[in-house]
C-alpha cells in the first residue's frame, strides 16, 4: 500500500515502558513510508495487479460490476528488536474500521457472518509486487479467529495474537507477517479496516507486545557446546559472527538470505570470529541460518541500517 522496497521495512517503535509487573511493552506502528501491507484483489481482471497504495485493508467476497472476486490482505510487522531471550506475556493487534464509504465500504454480512482468519505467512513477499496470483502461502497453525462484526464500523482492538507472534519469533525464516481472509469466502461478506497508508495515523494497524527477559542467555545447546553470537544487530557496515566450539569443521555453514529468499552470503565458521563486510548490501531485513551437515542449528533475522 505504498511504493517502497520490501526489505527496507523498519517498524516504528514507540512507548517502550515498564508495566507494574516489570514487563517491557512496545507498540509497533505502521506508516506509509516504512509500513508493509497490501491488498490482494482476486477479481480475474485484477488478479495480477499490485495494490500497495490502498488506504483500506480488507477481507472481502463481493461482486464488482457483476463479476465475483475474493479479496485478502497481508501485513508484516518488524520484530527484530525483540531480544532473543524475551519471554512473551502478551501480543495484541489493533485494526480500525474504515472510516468512509470510499473503496469497498464498511463491514457487511449481507449474506452471512463475516468472521475471518488471521494466518501466519510462511514465505517472503514483496510489497511492491505481491498480487492475488502470487500471494504468499500461509499456515493454519495457531491461526486466530476474528468474530463476525456486530456493526458496520466496528473496530477490532486487542486481538489476541500471542501464539502467532511467538511462532514468528520461534521460526524467523518461515514467518513473514499476517494474512487476513474471510472464513467463508462466499458473496456477500466484507470486513474492511484502515491500512498503514490511511491519512489518519491513529487508525493505522498497530501491534502491542509485552515480554519479560529470561535469565538464560540464548545460545545453541548441543553435545559440543556450540555458542553462536551475531552482532551488532542492527548493523551498518560489518557483522561479527562469534562461534565457539571444541572442534571446528568445514561443515559449519553460516548463510545470509535476503527477503526474496536469495542467498547473498555463505561462510564456513572455522575460527572463533568471522567478520562480514555488509557495506555493499542494501539496507533492510535479512535472515541468517547456521547449520552443519546434519541439521539446522540456529536461525534469526538481521537488520542492515540505511547509510544515508
Amino acid at each position: 500500500m505504498k511504493r517502497y522496497f520490501a526489505v527496507t521495512f523498519l517498524a516504528l517503535f514507540i512507548g517502550m515502558l515498564h508495566a507494574q509487573n516489570n514487563d517491557t511493552c512496545i507498540t509497533i506502528l505502521t506508516e506509509p513510508i516504512k509500513g508493509k501491507d497490501a491488498m490482494l484483489h482476486g477479481l480475474p481482471s485484477l488478479a495480477n495487479t499490485n495494490w500497495a497504495n490502498e488506504q483500506q485493508f480488507p477481507a472481502s467476497a463481493w461482486t464488482h460490476s457483476g463479476v465475483f472476486g475474493i479479496i485478502r490482505s497481508v501485513i508484516e510487522f518488524e520484530l527484530v528488536n525483540i531480544p532473543l531471550n524475551a519471554v512473551l506475556t502478551s501480543a495484541t493487534l489493533d485494526l480500525y474500521a474504515i472510516d468512509n464509504t470510499s473503496g469497498l465500504g464498511y463491514h457487511s454480512s449481507l449474506s452471512g457472518p463475516n468472521n475471518a482468519w488471521l494466518e501466519r505467512i510462511i514465505v517472503p513477499w514483496d510489497e511492491t509486487t505481491v498480487t492475488w496470483n502470487n500471494q504468499p502461502a500461509t499456515t493454519i497453525l495457531n491461526r486466530v479467529e476474528m468474530p463476525a462484526s456486530t456493526s458496520a464500523s466496528q473496530n477490532y482492538t486487542d486481538i489476541d495474537v500471542l501464539n502467532l507472534v511467538q511462532d514468528m519469533l520461534n521460526n524467523p525464516t518461515s514467518s513473514f507477517g499476517f494474512m487476513l481472509k474471510l472464513q467463508d469466502e462466499n458473496m456477500y461478506r466484507l470486513l474492511n479496516f484502515c491500512s498503514s497508508d490511511h491519512t489518519n495515523p491513529a487508525l493505522r494497524p498497530k501491534l502491542r507486545i509485552c515480554y519479560t527477559l529470561s535469565n538464560n542467555t540464548p545460545k545453541i545447546q548441543h553435545s559440543n557446546q556450540n555458542e553462536l553470537y551475531v552482532y551488532p544487530n542492527p548493523a551498518n557496515n560489518i557483522i561479527n559472527i562469534e562461534f565457539h566450539r571444541n572442534e571446528y569443521s568445514d561443515s559449519n555453514l553460516f548463510s545470509v538470505i535476503n527477503n526474496l529468499g536469495e542467498n547473498v552470503f555463505t561462510a564456513i565458521l572455522d575460527k572463533p570470529l568471522t567478520t562480514i563486510n555488509t557495506s555493499l548490501m542494501p539496507s533492510g531485513m535479512y535472515f541468517y541460518t547456521f547449520s552443519n551437515d546434519k541439521e539446522l542449528l540456529k536461525s534469526g533475522k538481521i537488520i542492515i541500517h540505511s547509510r544515508d
